[in-house]
């Protein structure tokens, strides 16, 4: 049974990856509705094998190739520093397999197949979450911000680089971090207005529903993920 129905497609969100192959059990129920990844495809926290990773990443980009249009690959923190402008690495990184990884993502970078965010009605769709003080030093604008923040990446990736404040807090909890690494507590201080966010990027136990903004990196707890219906309900679904 899929969730197709006569008025239009669901869209099935999924939390971080790292290196897991869940996503192919998940798509299977839903091979009509659109389907959206959001990042962190590296850097395994269960032990899976680097080239295992490289070999999920490349099947995720096979799918995307062959659904352009159902299909989005959003881009996390964990992805971001295997790329030539991050400058910087963060924990879990692969020092042994960077070219790897890099020759793996490279195309998918260049061929524009990776995104920053994604907005499906009254969603907005990132790894961690957009900031106002973030999109406001960046001249992103509150409303349709997926292109500009999207062609960010192409004309200026280090704006997505780890960006502490004034207080200099080591995890990203900041409101002056990007949509790759801002946590929790200043992501719900300082969120952009007219959005139910949706992001990944901090493990929860389960996917949990807050006023504005919807947690879903679960797969380390438990095999849940998210459906907007047609008509803009949020559900939780699972294996």
């Amino acid at each position: 049974m899929t969730n197709y129905n006569q008025t239009g497609k669901s869209t099935i969100i999924l939390g971080d990856l790292h290196g897991r192959s869940i996503w192919k059990k998940i798509i299977a129920l839903h091979p009509y509705d659109n389907i959206i990844f959001l990042g962190d495809y590296f850097d395994s926290k269960e032990n899976i094998p680097a080239f295992d990773q490289i070999n999920n990443f490349n099947a995720l980009l096979e799918f995307k190739r062959n659904h352009p249009k159902r299909v989005t690959l959003l881009i996390g923190n964990h992805d971001f520093h295997y790329m030539p402008a991050a400058g910087e690495v963060y924990s879990g990184y692969q020092k042994f397999f960077h070219t790897e990884i890099w020759e793996a993502l490279e195309p998918a970078f260049y061929n524009r197949h990776l995104q920053v965010c994604k907005q499906v009605g009254k969603y907005l769709i990132s790894h961690a979450g957009l900031t106002q003080t973030w999109c406001l030093n960046h001249h992103i604008p509150f409303t349709n911000p997926p292109k500009k923040v999207n062609d960010l990446l192409f004309v200026n990736p280090r704006a997505f680089a780890f960006s502490p404040g004034p207080f200099n807090e080591k995890t990203g909890d900041e409101p002056q971090q990007g949509p790759l690494w801002v946590r929790p507590g200043s992501l719900e201080a300082d969120a952009i207005p007219g959005f139910i966010q949706v992001v990944g990027h901090t493990q929860q136990p389960g996917i949990i529903f807050d006023q504005h903004i919807i947690y879903i990196d679960v797969f380390s707890f438990t095999p849940k993920y998210l459906q907007i219906t047609p008509d803009g309900n949020a559900l939780v679904r699972g294996l």
